[in-house]
């Protein structure tokens, strides 16, 4: 039903007009009923109608300083007027206003009361349609940019774009590239799920990077594969910040966390340029096979134990710490670690601190002492007896002959 509000000095006139206008018929239905243009806008406040049928002489204000605050206000509600004979030059004013119709009250009968009404739903009618239709089309633009912008991610990162297409497409559609640093999250699904679980899945990541990467990140959740997500994840900086990296991998676990199929989660070890975005997925890649074929099975706490490890591997953790968090007790979880992971709790702990040291120094430029710390270790030179005892060779030697330590370089300096 349209809702109307009715609007006379006169209350004989409202009374008659009430019951002259046929508003069942046209699906109209008569709320409300004002003496005054003040009484009707606070009515017009309150109640949002879709017509207001107003007179046009009235003390203080008149209609057509209530047609211009509508207008102004409340453009969506459709006025019309209802004047005398001698008001025509004023009726002419409220049409130029906005007003859609008018009726002249000598001439008010069941006939012209019925076109008066006929003529205005058939103007709602319209509107409506429009709107749908506008409304319609703007879901379908916004539908098409969004499949836009994932096929030039997914173009993107398997290296089918070239330099110069990648920046006509990031210029269509409006993703920055000038001072904006990028990295990546890639979230394997380790086993098969169906499109309905899938969807969830993709649902919950959405939430997660929404909580956890705030305002400080822009971000795309790309299906790259069946069993792939990659988050591509942006900061508009000068240059790339060097805890940035750090950051990010703690929120990829974040992110992850509530992911309860099995999967393996990896993080580019360096931010870049939209232009180098491919070359950074593609090392991503090799270090995440690497990581894929170590994917550990076990028991749930053996699992939980290693989720704890990965994300605190930096500190200095011990068995208890990691017992307690898993729920079990320290010789139970020593027993299970050495069944399932194949060698002790210690013994794996620094292996991944080598391996992770093994990345920064393939793919960074940092100093030997500034990796050591941000794997876990506060003497260098101990970590250079411990990384010499898992690879035979000294930090420095691994990154001459490192082959991915010179794809690394290309990137430019990027962080």
């Amino acid at each position: 039903m349209w809702r109307v509000i009715l609007i006379d000095d006169e209350e004989y006139v409202r009374v008659e007009l009430a019951a002259l206008f046929p508003w069942d018929r046209y699906q109209f239905s008569l709320i409300a009923e004002a003496s005054d243009a003040q009484t009707a806008f606070k009515l017009i406040e309150e109640l949002n109608p879709d017509l207001v049928i107003t007179d046009i002489r009235m003390p203080e204000k008149n209609g057509l300083e209530l047609i211009a605050w509508i207008r102004q206000h409340y453009p969506k509600i459709l006025t019309a007027v209802i004047s005398a004979y001698n008001d025509f030059p004023y009726v002419r004013e409220a049409l130029r206003l906005g007003a859609v119709d008018y009726l002249i009250k000598a001439e008010a009968t069941l006939e012209t009361a019925d076109l008066f009404l006929s003529r205005i739903r058939g103007i709602l009618e319209d509107r409506t349609s429009t709107r749908h239709k506008q409304e319609e089309l703007t879901d379908n633009v916004a539908q098409y940019l969004d499949l836009a912008t994932e096929s030039f991610w997914r173009d993107t990162l398997t290296g089918a774009l070239n330099a110069a297409e990648i920046t006509q497409r990031a210029q269509q559609l409006n993703i920055p590239m000038e001072k904006t640093w990028f990295g990546i999250i890639l979230i394997h699904l380790n086993t098969s799920i169906n499109q309905q679980k899938r969807q969830a899945l993709q649902e919950t990541l959405t939430n997660n990077i929404q909580k956890h990467l705030g305002t400080d990140w822009i971000w795309n959740l790309v299906n790259l594969k069946p069993e792939h997500f990659v988050i591509i994840a942006g900061r508009n900086e000068e240059s790339p910040d060097p805890e940035a990296v750090e950051e990010l991998q703690r929120i990829a676990h974040q992110i992850a966390m509530d992911i309860t199929v099995k999967k393996t989660v990896s993080t580019s070890t360096k931010l870049s340029l939209l232009a180098n975005l491919p070359q950074n997925f593609r090392i991503l890649k090799k270090i995440h096979r690497l990581k894929a074929a170590n994917c550990p099975q076990g028991p749930l706490p053996f699992r939980k134990a290693l989720s704890y490890i990965h994300a605190n591997f930096t500190k200095d953790l011990s068995l208890a710490e990691i017992a307690t968090h898993t729920g079990v007790s320290k010789s139970h979880l020593c027993r299970i670690f050495a069944k399932y992971a194949g060698e002790h709790f210690n013994t794996y702990l620094q292996r991944l601190r080598i391996e992770r040291a093994k990345e920064l120094l393939c793919f960074s430029d940092e100093h030997i002492y500034e990796i050591a710390v941000k794997v876990g270790f506060w003497d260098s030179r101990y970590f250079s007896k411990i990384f010499r005892d898992f690879t035979g060779l000294s930090p420095s030697e691994y990154r001459r002959v490192s082959p991915l330590h010179e794809e690394s370089l290309n990137l430019g300096g990027e962080r």
